[in-house]
């Protein structure tokens, strides 16, 4: 299945979804850690936050590679999807905070098919107090904290 199609079948599954009257943050940053897989040279991950402006975390995703905006687009739908055990039911938020603007340009209009609100914001207070506790949680296991 491609990318496309997969991004529509959760789309499709999407606009089913009851809405709430949530606001969720959204970024892409790249890690503060290294990834030492065997045999291959070590790498920073990059990583896909998407939480619940209240503090919880909708959805980690891992990359290799920077995220495009098909990629963050896919997370945001998973996250409404399948949010992570502990952080609430399936449900569209009204409103999606992003800083990226190359992300709220490319993603507004899809996310208005979904009558969610895509805004730029400068600061994603959610966003960094996870991505504080991931690193703190991470680093622990890893010798070689990133830069």
């Amino acid at each position: 299945m491609s990318s496309d199609q997969r991004i529509d079948r959760l789309l499709e599954k999407a606009q089913r979804l009851r809405q709430s009257n949530e606001t969720w943050e959204a970024a892409s940053r790249l890690g503060r850690t290294w990834i030492t897989p065997r045999n291959t040279p070590a790498y920073r991950p990059y990583l896909i936050l998407v939480t619940h402006t209240a503090g919880a975390i909708l959805r980690i995703q891992v990359m290799e590679k920077s995220p495009t905006s098909d990629h963050m687009f896919e997370e945001l739908l998973n996250a409404m999807l399948h949010p992570m055990l502990g952080s609430g039911r399936p449900c569209r938020p009204k409103v999606m905070n992003l800083d990226a603007p190359e992300y709220v340009s490319a993603l507004t209009p899809r996310l208005a098919d979904l009558e969610v609100s895509c805004q730029h914001r400068l600061s994603l207070p959610s966003v960094k107090n996870a991505l504080a506790s991931l690193e703190r949680s991470m680093n622990r296991e890893n010798r070689f904290p990133g830069c």
